[in-house]
């Protein structure tokens, strides 16, 4: 008798560790990520800003020399075959709620530095959590208590579970130390609310 309650005792605990390994098992979360490029296109945007500043630019000097240079000596400076000469440039700023950019460039009569277009690649990341539903099949080891008629005991033993949509149908089979004998119950019950 001390015998088969050890082996129940050994059993059960086995049964507990298997439940829990598999119940570990039975829910799986994927995470699944979706990504959404916009493209915006903006054909000659107006500037937000204009800064204008003057910078100093080399320029070649053009050298004539006289058209009768066999008897005419011509000197040419060595140290000086340029002249500085001050230019426009410009630095221009476009600005929208997408997107900001700088042009600059050199400003001379109706030519200015401009933006002909931009484009611009907005991302939307969305991710999904993919819960797996529980399995349909559930088998593990079970405990309880019951109260008959104004008795009551304890039983240990193992429980079968289906669910078919909101019905449940549970076989429980156990052992009652109180009686010393065999447990074994059924249920079928419907779930009215969940979360």
């Amino acid at each position: 008798m001390v015998l088969r309650k050890i082996i129940l005792i050994l059993l059960l605990t086995g049964l507990f560790f298997v439940g829990w390994w598999l119940g570990r098992r039975s829910v799986d979360v994927r995470i699944i990520e979706h990504t959404r490029i916009d493209t915006a296109y903006f054909e000659r945007p107006q500037p937000h800003k204009i800064l204008s500043s003057a910078i100093s630019v080399e320029v070649p000097k053009w050298l004539f020399a006289p058209a009768d240079t066999t008897f005419t000596t011509v000197t040419i400076n060595p140290n000086r075959d340029s002249v500085p000469v001050q230019l426009p440039f410009e630095r221009r700023e476009y600005r929208d709620s997408s997107y900001f950019a700088i042009v600059s460039g050199i400003a001379l009569g109706d030519c200015h530095p401009t933006l002909e277009h931009i484009e611009t690649y907005g991302r939307t990341i969305t991710q999904q959590k993919i819960i797996r539903t529980p399995y349909r099949w559930q088998l593990g080891p079970a405990a309880g208590v019951y109260y008959v008629n104004r008795t009551g005991g304890v039983w240990i033993g193992g429980q079968l579970h289906r669910n078919i949509g909101r019905f449940n149908i549970t076989a429980s089979l156990g052992w009652d130390p109180r009686d010393n004998g065999p447990y074994v119950q059924g249920s079928i019950s419907m779930d009215l609310w969940r979360k």
